[in-house]
């Protein structure tokens, strides 16, 4: 009865008072920060913030380190971080944070966050009702033509319509 009292008083007294203790950073809120690192970026504004609806994400490089040192109590909320290392201290609250990369598909793929290695399709659902493999070992060894991307992005194309 005690851990419940005890959970009870975290869930709806204390969690709620820390976060809105914390103010919303309006520097870095609702913006797009994609391809851009922040590692310049003093962390006196934004330590203990939070960082609502801003998009950070790092096309084609996984596992990008784009936040400054030393940057903690941030609280990531609706944000898009994918490919970006986001520092321990910090929080990702219904944020996507994935590892995507371009494969020799010429397709979008989610990686591994420790290998980097493709695990599925981002278009998993098309992929499958056109018939297509969402296997990673069938990935091709070498990049498709250019003509083989517009073949396999119209069959898409006419599944998805």
């Amino acid at each position: 009865m005690k851990r419940l009292v005890s959970l009870f008083l975290f869930l709806f007294f204390i969690m709620p008072i820390t976060l809105f203790a914390q103010e919303m950073n309006k520097r870095f809120s609702f913006k797009n920060f994609s391809r851009q690192s922040l590692k310049g970026v003093p962390t006196k504004g934004l330590n203990n913030t939070i960082i609502y609806g801003s998009c950070f994400y790092q096309e084609g490089s996984p596992n990008s380190d784009i936040f400054p040192a030393g940057m903690t109590g941030v609280i990531f909320k609706g944000c898009n971080l994918d490919n970006v290392i986001v520092p321990l201290g910090n929080t990702i609250i219904d944020s996507c944070h994935r590892q995507i990369d371009v494969q020799n598909d010429w397709d979008d793929w989610i990686l591994d966050d420790i290998t980097l290695q493709p695990m599925e399709p981002m278009n998993k659902a098309e992929r499958i009702k056109a018939g297509l493999s969402i296997d990673p070992k069938d990935i091709p060894n070498t990049k498709w033509t250019e003509e083989q991307r517009r073949a396999f992005e119209d069959l898409i194309n006419s599944i998805s319509d």
